[in-house]
């Protein structure tokens, strides 16, 4: 009977992968893997269903951050997920890379797009109040330094700031996940900008 949910992030920096039994968080790992994560995963995913006895029939859904992030990153577990889901016949669910990495609270999260610009948005219980865009970075400063009152996640030390959000990122691709989506049409999310 399929019974875990597996969730996949290699969109940035680091590598998530998670899994949960009905609705339950069972184990996961979550290690800093930038440009490794394609090679990591996969060992990854299969140390923790083997920990298990877990199967590939045993899969019920595949859950994947879309980005934005890493051109390739947000690629490597996109292309994971969607053979999955296609493959064991299973759903496959999508959510913003960013959303993920914000509390309950206020949160403004921000990753480095390189050339002096940020992937930013602003969220607060999983709505957004500033979609993911593109900004420049000292956008973004202007935007923080405005609204003292946002916790700050994601990944701020380039613009030489202290993340002061710690949420449970596998947890909230769970909650914040949506719907299940076409696994044909499913498309990472690469952003152009800057948007502002």
């Amino acid at each position: 009977m399929k019974s875990v949910d597996l969730f996949l992030d290699t969109s940035f920096t680091h590598l998530r992968v998670g899994l949960f039994k009905a609705g339950t968080y069972c184990d996961g790992i979550d290690m800093e893997a930038y440009m490794r994560q394609s090679e990591e995963m996969i060992p990854s995913l299969s140390l923790l269903m083997e920990r298990h006895g877990i199967g590939k029939d045993d899969i019920a859904s595949v859950t994947v951050a879309r980005g934005p992030g890493s051109y390739t990153g947000v690629r490597i577990a996109m292309t994971a997920a969607k053979t999955m889901a296609l493959a064991l016949k299973i759903p496959l669910f999508l959510v913003s890379s960013l959303m993920i990495l914000a509390e309950d609270r206020k949160t403004a999260v921000c990753m480095d797009a390189r050339a002096r610009r940020s992937y930013f948005a602003v969220y607060e219980d999983g709505k957004p109040i500033v979609e993911d865009s593109i900004w420049a970075n000292d956008d973004v400063l202007s935007y923080l330094n405005d609204h003292p009152d946002c916790l700050l996640g994601g990944e701020p030390a380039y613009l030489g700031l202290q993340k002061t959000a710690a949420p449970d990122v596998l947890f909230n691709m769970l909650r914040w996940r949506g719907g299940p989506s076409d696994v044909l049409k499913a498309a990472p999310v690469y952003l152009r900008g800057p948007t502002r």
